[in-house]
């Protein structure tokens, strides 16, 4: 799994190699056995960690361009990337 933080965006994409797809993905039918389109990715405890500092980034991102909105309609302030 590779993970990327676009912060022009304020977006995590996550990227799969094909076999680990295939482990992955549940396709079909949902957890009442019914048929669906739906398609399901299943996230490991190991993955957990990487996803959540992933977040936390993202949240970086939302202040800034916040301070940057607010900037923008008058308000004084000096918008600092959260490192």
């Amino acid at each position: 799994m590779l993970l990327n933080i676009y912060w022009r965006n304020c977006e995590i994409r996550i990227w799969f190699s094909p076999e680990q797809l295939q482990a992955a993905t549940r396709w079909g039918v949902d957890n009442e056995g019914k048929k669906t389109d739906w398609k399901a990715i299943a996230i490991e405890a190991e993955e957990i960690p990487n996803l959540l500092k992933a977040i936390r980034e993202i949240k970086k991102c939302e202040a800034w361009f916040q301070c940057l909105d607010d900037r923008l309609h008058g308000k004084v302030k000096h918008c600092y990337a959260k490192r």
